[in-house]
């Protein structure tokens, strides 16, 4: 998905914004934003969110993707090898989306990829609704506030996603994914 950063430099470019003055309303440094633009760098889902606020466009659409399913249309089915993936999600993350982005799903399913020792949410991210992980490979440690849990393959948990939270692989080889279901459409 390495459009990400050249629609949000087409668009930065459209609102006749610097780079300078898209940093200060995002809260980040004018190379760090070049750097996303030219796609030489991981993006957090924070940082992606607020870059989608200060830019007036819904985090689907700097994903590659705005669908509205026909009423008619009662499932959907999305191959393996067809996923929307976000390769640089994080340091060592990739976010494969298990639905097509749409702001009338009632639920957000995504598998995170973590590399080994990968840790997601640099700042620790929160957002409404609750969520539910279920890890189909690895270990990970849950970092809930100021809580630590850990899990391994097979283990699931449920908690409200306003909590501050992130994952990190303790894994030293391999990838670890896990499965995550959010209540509440995030990537809008």
């Amino acid at each position: 998905m390495e459009e990400v950063g050249l629609k949000i430099k087409k668009l930065r470019k459209q609102k006749d914004l610097a780079l300078k003055d898209l940093a200060a309303l995002v809260g980040t440094t004018s190379s760090f934003l070049s750097q996303v633009e030219n796609n030489k760098t991981a993006l957090s889902i924070s940082v992606l969110k607020r870059i989608s606020e200060a830019l007036d466009v819904k985090m689907s659409y700097l994903l590659g993707e705005e669908a509205d399913l026909p009423p008619e249309i009662k499932y959907l089915v999305v191959k393996k090898n067809e996923r929307k993936t976000l390769q640089n999600f994080g340091n060592g993350i990739k976010l494969q989306f298990l639905t097509t982005l749409d702001k009338n799903h009632l639920l957000e399913p995504t598998i995170h990829v973590l590399a080994p020792r990968a840790l997601s949410g640099i700042p620790p991210y929160s957002h409404g609704g609750q969520e539910i992980i279920f890890l189909l490979s690895g270990r990970i440690i849950l970092h809930l506030a100021d809580r630590e849990v850990p899990l391994e393959a097979g283990d699931s948990c449920f908690f409200n996603s306003e909590v501050e939270h992130s994952f990190e692989s303790t894994m030293d080889v391999g990838e670890t994914e896990i499965l995550c279901v959010s209540s509440q459409v995030f990537f809008d």
